[in-house]
């Protein structure tokens, strides 16, 4: 259908049920290398209600003010961070010269109109892009976001006491019934500090930040995990005692277990008019061996 008989359609059919303003005037819209046109039209209300609304709590889109909106309108629209935008024109099969008069205003000898329907509804601008790509998906940001993040965060080294990791010193070991601490061992600033990272996907910026979480320790014995912070190191400390930050556990049998620690981020992106988060994991694992100390009384002579 050529382009000018979609928009005298579009235009017949709203006629009926709203008033319809044609304005002849620059507008003020401009989005990822889109050129705005000077043809305006009003169209139906868009943005209400949720049609096109993004399941799940991982991912959504959203409007200036970070409230959530419906990713597509009334119209068909994809929204991509300022206004839903659809494919308007995208042939040079144009006997009354509108499409090639709009390519000619922008300077440009092919591509796509595009059709720009502000949150909301009302006055619509008629925009240029190369393609008819829409935004990125919200699955799309979300692997282009996981991208980011993987291989970035490492895993810190197993700190325990007493003693430490039969792959440090296979002489030490730990102690039955004495309080066995865990923490993270020289963990990089991620674990300190929010990791921002930036990229682009398809010309819109995506903007992603993990953020450390807590740990998650299984002493390899069959007893509780134990769910903490990055756990407190050992200084100073010579005596049966629990760890302040609760990240510690008592073995009841000598034994040679695993050890496995596992460090959860929340990574949170935004990037399209839309936003989201998920979690990734680190671990590492060691081996720890528990003995018994037996205490013989001697009386004095």
């Amino acid at each position: 259908m050529k382009p000018h008989s979609l928009i005298r359609k579009g235009l017949l059919g709203i006629v009926f049920a709203i008033p319809i303003m044609l304005i002849i005037a620059p507008t003020a819209f401009s989005d990822y290398g889109t050129q705005p046109f000077r043809v305006e039209v009003t169209v139906p209300g868009s943005g209400q209600g949720n049609e096109g609304q993004q399941a799940g709590s991982s991912g959504g889109c959203v409007a200036g003010d970070g409230s959530s909106i419906p990713c597509t309108d009334q119209l068909g629209g994809s929204w991509n961070g300022n206004c839903y935008e659809s494919l308007l024109a995208d042939s040079i099969d144009d006997p009354m010269g509108w499409y090639q008069q709009q390519l000619n205003h922008v300077r440009k000898s092919e591509g796509v109109l595009l059709r720009c329907v502000p949150l909301g509804g009302g006055v619509a601008s008629l925009l240029w892009r190369a393609t008819a790509e829409p935004p990125p998906s919200t699955q799309e940001l979300t692997e282009a976001a996981r991208l980011v993040v993987e291989g970035t965060i490492t895993a810190p080294e197993i700190g325990i006491y007493p003693d430490d990791l039969l792959e440090v010193d296979p002489e030490n070991w730990g102690i039955v019934g004495f309080p066995t601490w865990f923490w993270a061992k020289n963990p990089s600033p991620d674990y300190t500090t929010e990791k921002v990272q930036t990229t682009s996907v398809r010309g819109h910026t995506l903007r992603v930040t993990a953020k450390f979480n807590y740990s998650h320790w299984d002493p390899g014995d069959g007893g509780r995990a134990i769910t903490c912070d990055l756990g407190t190191e050992a200084i100073g400390v010579d005596s049966p005692q629990r760890s302040p930050s609760g990240c510690d556990h008592i073995y009841t049998k000598v034994g040679v277990y695993t050890v496995t620690a596992t460090w959860y981020f929340t990574v949170d992106w935004s990037g399209a008019g839309q936003e989201g988060f998920f979690d990734v994991s680190v671990d590492r694992t060691g081996t720890y061996r528990v003995e018994e100390v037996h205490i013989v009384n001697v009386p004095p002579r």
